[in-house]
This record gives C-alpha cells, structure tokens and sequence, in this order.
C-alpha cells in the first residue's frame, strides 16, 4: 500500500480515462518526456513555424498515454494578463486517432485542480478556455462547463471563453 506523503502527491497522481493514462507534469518534465512533447508539437505541426518549441515546455500541465504507452495527448496554460486579472490561458492537443470525448473532459479537469491548488509565487486567479472549434459551443457542453463551474466570459477583445475562478484558500 502506498501512503501519500504530502498533499502535493494527491495533486500528481496519475488517473486512468478509457485506456488512457493522465499524467500531471506542470513543472516536473523530464528531458525524456520533453523530448516527446516537442516531436509530437512538431509531428502535428502545432506550433508557429518560428516558434522555439523547448520555451513552451514550461507551460505544460499534464500529458496522456495510450494503452501502448504512446504519448497521445498534451495540455498547457500559459499565464497571461486579461482585463487587468492574470488567468492561466488553456490548450490541449489530443492526436486525431485519440479523439476519445471523455479523455478531453478529465485531462481538463486534471489540469484545473491541479492548478488551482500547485503553490506558486504569483498564482492566477482562473482557468481560461477558449474554444477555436466552434462545435464546442453546443448545449450539452456549455451545460457541462456551467455544471462544472466555469461561467461565460467575453475577453477584452470580444471573443467568448470561459472562466473557472479558483479559490484562493484551496491553494497549497
């Protein structure tokens, strides 16, 4: 049986989603796993074509695995100064072949928690989404973000997102 040490290894577990494993790294990449980031950043062409793909390792939260232990899915939040607040602004990559609904909703929720508790000198005050998709602006999954906690958002340029307000007492 394996005791948890510290409230910060309740925050790293790794969770199983249909197959797949969730792995939180925020700030605790190995040069291994940072090296299958940047392929599969550069493999998909994520990234601007300038872009220095090891400056984004930073922001990365957590990353998936397929059964066959193949690196299949990446999320980040960057921090970023909105309307006068600082948010972390949330992506994910999921590779086309894992497109598994389920995987995006618990790697979202995986990164939430654990930014909203990792303790961090400046921590922001919520998680932004945005989607580019404009599928993900349906019913059922605006009824899943409100029921989760996020609310709509219209950042300073206009453009809709949703805002997760974390709770600054949970912080560790």
């Amino acid at each position: 049986m394996n005791a948890v040490s510290s409230p910060l290894d309740v925050l790293y577990r790794t969770r199983s989603c249909d197959g797949f494993r969730i792995v939180p790294v925020y700030r605790r990449l190995d040069a291994t796993l940072a090296g299958r980031i940047v392929n599969l950043w550069e493999r998909h062409r994520l990234l601007p074509e300038q872009a220095d793909p090891t400056r984004r390792l930073d922001t990365v939260v957590c990353v998936a695995f397929d059964p066959f232990g193949e690196l299949a899915a990446v999320n980040s939040a960057r921090r970023v100064h909105l309307d006068g607040r600082l948010l972390f602004d949330y992506r994910i990559f999921i590779r086309p072949r894992n497109g598994v609904p389920r995987l995006k909703v618990e790697m979202t929720r995986s990164a939430r928690e654990l930014l909203a508790r990792v303790p961090l000198e400046q921590p922001p005050e919520a998680l932004l989404l945005s989607f580019a998709n404009p599928r993900l602006n349906r019913d059922e999954v605006i009824r899943e973000l409100t029921a989760a906690g996020y609310r709509q958002w219209l950042t300073p340029r206009g453009r809709a997102a949703w805002l997760y307000e974390f709770d600054p007492s949970q912080r560790l």
